[in-house]
């Protein structure tokens, strides 16, 4: 295939920012005590399983609005992040690969990886999002990891921007 260094790099982003965001999804179950629901096997139904449960009476708590824009915005994502991480590179293939609205098919046209490092970016700020979250409407201590320095109102704008 004809990938630059610079397009591996920002595949390798994608691929680390998810897979972390699943495991923390994982351990948001975990902390508020809940088991994660066995069909919920990939990123996008665990996102949807944790949207889920967060909108429920039996997890009380004052930030549902803005858990349900979180992990809304985060599902959007998913579907590219599958694209960038699942997909056919080869230039061989037949199979299209696409990313907002860059179709990548054989020779015909490029990723760049500043857009695939985007996506990564994204992520990372969702993960961001959602941990600041979790920090500011649950009790102290639900959550052992160190709060986000950003308010969850400076990260949700940069999640939902273009």
């Amino acid at each position: 295939n004809n990938l630059t260094e610079p397009q591996y790099a920002a595949i390798g982003r994608v691929a680390v920012e998810s897979g972390t965001l699943e495991r923390e999804v994982g351990e948001y179950f975990g902390y508020l005590h809940k088991n994660m629901p066995a069909k919920a096997g990939t990123l996008g139904p665990k996102l949807e399983a944790l949207q889920a449960l967060l909108a429920s009476p039996s997890v009380p708590h004052s930030g549902a609005t803005d858990f349900d824009s979180a992990i809304s915005a985060l599902l959007l994502l998913v579907s590219r992040c599958n694209a960038v991480v699942h997909g056919v590179w080869s230039s061989g293939s037949n199979a299209p690969v696409q990313l907002g609205d860059v179709t990548v098919k054989g020779r015909k046209a490029s990723l760049h990886a500043k857009e695939i490092a985007a996506l990564a970016s994204k992520l990372r700020i969702g993960r961001k999002l959602l941990l600041r979250l979790f920090h500011d409407h649950f009790p102290l201590g639900t959550v052992p990891k160190k709060c986000p320095k950003r308010s969850a109102a400076e990260l949700l704008p940069r999640l939902l921007a273009p």
